[in-house]
């Protein structure tokens, strides 16, 4: 079996108190876990819907990944960055599409506040102390979240599409090509992303051009008009117009805002 932790780096822990949020598009820097110790938020992203989560719920983040918050609400959070993130969040049995958990166990409280008290109490820089404790921390949920997982005989629709646009390069230009990437009809398709994702299939082909727009736009100095050729536009216009239509801005103006 690989290493859980390969290819991961620990990054931070803490607790976000009393902070409202208001409605807008996030853009986490870092991949991780948000566990609700009071109040409750509104999350909503197209490949999941809108859900509200509260006190003793917990939320994966996936790193770049586009979602809507606000609330006020009193939570703790674990931050992790690195290339193994994605394989560790997966392996704790979520995905971008299926990041809740909701009534989390209680016992997934008590590494995370370890990990806290470490980082006040001279142990950032152990290795075994926070390893230990983000193993546990993957154990825990890996226990709670995989049994309904194992007896899904293939991956949600949503999983499959983002992997063709992935493997694609996100050259897949509309629902009839990536449903025939999938060997299943248009049809079923929209119905799919109907069901699992509650937006038509087209509108979630443009979510992930978007999301890898806003990486794009945030890590590298590329044109707007490479950039827009690498999601999958023909034209830098039509490529500003789709982006400010759901973002509610320009690229450029984006891309100040976040660098």
């Amino acid at each position: 079996m690989p290493d859980p932790l390969r290819d991961l780096e620990y990054i931070n822990v803490g607790i976000s108190t009393d902070r409202e949020w208001t409605p807008g598009v996030k853009i986490p820097l870092h991949s991780g876990f948000h566990y609700i110790l009071e109040g409750s938020y509104a999350v909503r992203a197209e490949c999941f819907g809108a859900r509200t989560l509260k006190r003793g719920d917990l939320l994966a983040v996936f790193a770049d990944r586009l979602f809507m918050l606000e609330g006020r609400f009193r939570y703790l959070f674990l931050s992790i960055r690195g290339d193994g993130c994605v394989p560790f969040l997966r392996a704790c049995g979520f995905t971008p599409e299926a990041p809740f958990c909701p009534g989390a166990p209680e016992e997934i409280y008590y590494p995370m506040h370890e990990l806290l008290s470490g980082m006040h109490g001279g142990r950032r820089d152990h290795p075994f102390f926070f390893a230990a404790r983000l193993m546990r921390i993957g154990e825990i949920l890996r226990d709670r979240m995989m049994p309904a997982d194992e007896r899904r005989s293939t991956p949600p629709y949503a999983e499959q599409v983002r992997r063709v646009m992935e493997e694609t390069e996100y050259r897949c230009e509309g629902v009839t090509e990536a449903a025939a990437h999938l060997a299943v009809s248009p049809d079923t398709l929209r119905r799919a992303c109907r069901r699992e994702m509650g937006v038509s299939a087209i509108e979630y082909l443009t979510r992930l051009r978007l999301e890898r727009a806003c990486k794009l736009l945030r890590k590298t100095s590329y044109k707007i008009a490479f950039i827009a050729s690498a999601c999958g536009y023909r034209s830098e216009k039509y490529f500003i117009t789709a982006f400010r239509r759901r973002v509610g801005t320009t690229p450029a103006r984006w891309r100040e805002r976040h660098r």
